[in-house]
């Protein structure tokens, strides 16, 4: 259940932002800082800035550039003495290669290790959250849920979640939770966005986009959400600027023509409000009836200051209805 909703000014004197169930009493923000590549210089700034708007989520991974976010972040989290307020979400088990995502890392050893590695990385003893990066379908869920379970009763991980699993499986491992009174999972992460695709045009098999059976299955559970790629990684922007497309962008997104559509009806909203089409793309999120955490990444603080507008934006049911479907 969402809950501390508040309009923020242009000036961001008063910034507060929604904030969002995770299980196990962990409570994570409505836009949830991703830590992945940064201009030198720019994190800390950033990462400052999102504080200061009430934001407390932060997003790593073992794999990121070879664990070095986990490092950087951890850095961060020392200089300012704020382990205790912020809420830090670590994934781990993504395979070793990227052309070869077929080999899937969830043995036990896997579980706990790139837990272990990462809290060595960081510098702390838990994680808020901890996902396993993706799924191994061939693997019994009866072999990697008491694992995940293990590490909340050792304090390791407060709460456990996924990322890049179907609903098919999440349902499978928490029916085997429940019956066997272990830890179920409570946050999922996912390709959540304005803009769609689908794991043929990611490239990636492992990949598990929103699409209407993933939906009606968060819709009856409520199960909490991180959408990633929740701007389209650009493509608002970039559809907005001319369309001057970035590789993976274009890959990603262009071949999908509602992709388009919906990029000038963002265009056209944002028009309204007097902002970006991209801060329309992710203000759909903030508003959508899934209530998904919203997960960001900025290279520059310009884009950081543009994006967070969304706070700002009250669009209504039917507005984003419209951005969805033009009607």
């Amino acid at each position: 259940m969402a809950k501390n909703i508040c309009v923020i000014d242009s000036e961001g004197a008063e910034e507060l932002m929604q904030h969002i169930q995770a299980g196990n009493g962990v409570e994570i923000s409505h836009i949830v800082m991703g830590i992945n590549s940064y201009a030198a210089g720019i994190a800390d700034q950033v990462f400052d800035r999102y504080r200061a708007a009430g934001g407390d989520t932060f997003d790593t991974a073992r794999m990121y550039y070879g664990g070095e976010c986990d490092r950087m972040l951890g850095e961060y989290v020392r200089k300012r003495g704020i382990r205790s307020q912020v809420k830090v979400c670590m994934k781990g088990c993504y395979p070793l290669e990227q052309s070869k995502m077929y080999l899937a890392r969830l043995a036990p050893e896997d579980i706990r290790g790139d837990l272990e590695k990462s809290l060595q990385a960081f510098g702390t003893d838990y994680a808020d959250l901890y996902l396993l990066h993706r799924d191994d379908p061939a693997r019994p869920v009866e072999e990697i849920v008491p694992v995940m379970d293990a590490l909340v009763r050792e304090g390791k991980a407060r709460a456990v979640g996924v990322s890049n699993w179907t609903c098919g499986r999440i349902a499978q491992a928490n029916a085997f939770a429940r019956e066997n009174g272990l830890t179920p999972f409570t946050v999922s992460q996912l390709h959540f966005a304005l803009a769609l695709t689908t794991p043929p045009l990611t490239g990636d098999i492992t990949h598990v986009p929103m699409n209407a059976t993933e939906q009606m299955w968060y819709e009856e559970t409520g199960m909490t959400i991180m959408a990633f790629a929740s701007q389209g990684k650009g493509f608002f922007a970039q559809y907005q600027a001319g369309g001057a497309y970035k590789p993976t962008v274009k890959a990603y997104y262009t071949s999908i023509p509602e992709n388009l559509r919906r990029a000038g009806r963002c265009v056209e909203v944002g028009e309204k409000y007097g902002v970006s089409a991209t801060v329309i793309a992710l203000a759909y999120l903030l508003r959508h009836p899934l209530h998904p955490a919203a997960m960001c990444t900025y290279s520059k603080i310009s884009q950081y200051e543009d994006s967070m507008r969304a706070l700002e934006i009250p669009l209504t049911a039917a507005e984003v209805r419209y951005l969805e479907t033009g009607k």
